[in-house]
């Protein structure tokens, strides 16, 4: 389910490598199909619904981790077409007077309804609704806007639900098809790609200092235009060097050493690397209305997740990327890239398509327009056989209507249609396992009714709550579960316990572990030099045969400054007592900046770890000298010994040690035993 065929990717793959792997290897094949999202009465219903369904085969039965969390699947009754259209057919037929008679239109309002529908529910739901929380004194709380979120197959009503929930006042946050490169924050991060390709390309130069990049104001650019030179970079460059402007100095000291890496790093790599040394997402969040900052950071990792969905991120080329998204903005709305999808977006109703809710789930989802069928194919198309095992197509040829396909190619549209059917499937699977508590689904009457979503839906939850299906009533809604509207847990704080330990929620969501807090202020000068002295020792420990010139051209630092920091990271290195960490001869395995994340969901950067036969070091690099200050070396062993406690975990019983190193050659080792 995690993977789609119309973005090209072949599930059955997984099996042909799974095989090989028992085969070559001996690989064991250790299945997993216990829902810790999913409430027992969810499941239920995906059991009793792809069980049965023959496209679907493999299907294993699945079990809910957490068995008393209540939980409720609801289809609602299908909006009926309009029967004014028979109506007026059965009138006998008279002539109209039109300036008496106004001329009647069967308008669809099917859609209007659902969407009126939507909005009555939700009403209902918001405040009443019991989701379990152990954050709520008695283990549950009452349902919120952001409880709720609505799953659409396609886009092509979703304006009509989106006017109903507009007009009812209720909160909603959505992603607009093919709308990313057409927001202020994707043009800006163009801008700067198209900057850094061309430099003498001066309105893009004008329009990244005025964005919130850096920040810069009409005051900054006219100090530039008044400064003399050939281009608009060679005036920001005199301007940041002779000027008391700290925007202007800024921005020239970022962007020429991201000039410098952008015929060299992959574009994904190098806006990674802009958004860090940049503070990019913090200047962003400053900069927009506080009810923007989620939709505007979602559409920051869009655009940088464009560059991994480009060529699968495998060419480093800049320009390429650059054509590729003036080809996609030219694009039609569906083949262009997607506004990014809101994680926390407040208290806000979610609306997102299938496809983009994947990896995603709430207490509460609404599968709306589930009484459509599956949509027609192309009226073309290319048909490839190759088999995953085949290392090469059986078969290839292009078609065009059905009444004109060969023997083969009739077998072969058979066979496709089966696996079209299986994605159906794995779309509906992908909707239906988003819902933590309670799924609801509705549709329209219609052509195509017979297979959708919403009878398969219907018959497995009609089928759970073991109601005979002697009757097509479609007026009457079925459901199967608790009403949630009565799960209200007994107050008390033993009673919460009891909540919680019973499996109805996970102990571990007791307090909400934070990912880190950006520092407010930007970096310091002291900060700058400590990032790039680690820099330098990790270019000269990761590459020893890189020569002071290259590593000085890309530091962007001038003789002098350069020159200091070149000899305090060789007297480092060199220092006799600590050659055996440097030398890649008298240790088995070392790595720069280690990244991982603590206990407190903090993300946490060792230096160097150094991996020896019996035992693993920990080096710390500080600028400057040992201090003589008890308190401030009492704060650098807390820090060295907070990453020691996370190795150890991982040291396969090797003793695990510690040391500050300073950039004058000085070292101290800190106790680890005594404090583990």
């Amino acid at each position: 389910q995690s993977i789609y065929r119309f973005r090209g990717a072949e599930a059955r793959l997984f099996d042909q490598a799974a095989g090989y792997l028992q085969e070559a290897f001996g690989a064991v094949k250790v299945p997993q199909h216990e829902s810790r999202r999913c409430a027992p009465a969810v499941i239920e219903v995906v059991n009793r619904l792809f069980s049965s369904e023959p496209e679907f085969g493999g299907y294993q039965h699945h079990t809910a981790h957490y068995t008393s969390k209540p939980g409720r699947v609801e289809v609602l009754p299908l909006v009926p077409k309009s029967d004014q259209k028979k109506q007026i057919e059965s009138e006998s037929i008279v002539l109209r007077n039109p300036l008496e008679r106004p001329f009647e239109i069967d308008e669809d309002v099917r859609r209007e309804i659902e969407a009126r529908q939507l909005v009555d529910r939700i009403r209902k739901i918001v405040g009443s609704w019991q989701i379990a929380d152990v954050k709520a004194e008695c283990g549950s709380r009452a349902a919120r806007y952001k409880d709720i979120m609505i799953l659409v197959k396609r886009r092509t009503h979703l304006g009509i639900y989106e006017h109903a929930l507009r007009a009812a006042h209720i909160p909603y946050v959505t992603s607009r098809q093919g709308g990313l490169l057409a927001t202020l924050e994707a043009q800006d991060m163009t801008a700067l790609l198209q900057f850094l390709v061309t430099p003498f390309a001066e309105l893009k130069l004008a329009h990244v200092l005025r964005s919130p990049v850096f920040g810069c104001s009409d005051d900054d650019l006219i100090v530039i235009a008044q400064v003399p030179g050939n281009t608009w970079w060679d005036r920001l460059a005199r301007a940041a060097s002779t000027t008391a402007q700290p925007a202007l100095s800024r921005a020239y000291d970022l962007m020429s050493r991201w000039v410098e890496q952008s015929d060299s790093l992959p574009v994904h790599d190098q806006l990674d690397r802009i958004y860090f040394e940049g503070d990019v997402m913090r200047r962003y969040a400053q900069a927009v209305p506080e009810a923007m900052c989620g939709s505007v950071r979602a559409n920051l990792h869009a655009f940088m997740q464009r560059a991994l969905d480009t060529d699968a991120g495998r060419y480093p080329s800049l320009p390429r990327f650059l054509h590729e998204l003036i080809d996609l903005a030219q694009a039609a709305p569906q083949e262009a890239p997607d506004e990014g999808i809101v994680g926390d977006a407040g208290d806000a109703v979610r609306i997102l398509t299938v496809h983009g809710a994947k990896g995603l789930e709430s207490p509460v989802v609404w599968l709306l327009e589930a009484g459509a069928g599956r949509e027609p194919g192309d009226a073309y198309e290319v048909m490839v056989d190759w088999p995953p095992q085949a290392e090469m197509p059986a078969h290839f040829s292009v078609c065009t209507r059905k009444a004109e396909h060969g023997s083969k190619q009739r077998e072969l549209a058979q066979s496709e249609d089966m696996l079209a059917r299986r994605e159906d499937l794995n779309l509906l699977y992908v909707a239906m396992t988003r819902a933590q508590q309670a799924l609801i689904v509705s549709g329209c009457d219609g052509q195509g009714r017979e297979g959708s979503w919403y009878e398969k839906v219907r018959h497995a939850v009609r089928a759970a709550a073991r109601a005979e299906l002697t009757q097509d009533d479609l007026a009457v809604a079925v459901s199967y579960g608790a009403d949630l509207a009565a799960q209200v847990t007994p107050s008390g704080s033993a009673k919460a316990e009891r909540a919680v330990d019973s499996g109805a929620v996970d102990p571990r969501l007791r307090s909400r572990m934070p990912t880190g807090v950006r520092r407010a202020a930007l970096p310091s000068r002291g900060q700058r030099y400590g990032t790039r002295f680690h820099g330098l020792i990790d270019r000269l420990t990761s590459n020893p045969s890189s020569s002071r010139e290259a590593l000085q051209k890309d530091s962007s630092l001038s003789e002098r400054e350069f020159g200091s920091m070149w000899d305090s990271a060789q007297r480092l290195i060199n220092e006799p007592g600590l050659a055996r960490f440097f030398d890649a001869k008298q240790y088995v395995r070392a790595a720069n900046e280690v990244a991982y994340v603590s206990a407190a969901g903090e993300m946490r950067r060792i230096d160097r770890l150094v991996e020896f036969e019996d035992e693993v070091w920990v080096l710390d690099y500080k600028t400057g000298i040992l201090p003589e200050n008890a308190a401030v070396l009492a704060e650098y062993e807390a820090q060295l010994l907070e990453y020691t406690a996370a190795i150890s975990a991982i040291a396969a019983g090797r003793r695990v040690r510690a040391m500050l190193l300073f950039s004058n050659g000085a070292h101290r080792i800190v106790p680890v035993t005594e404090a583990l």
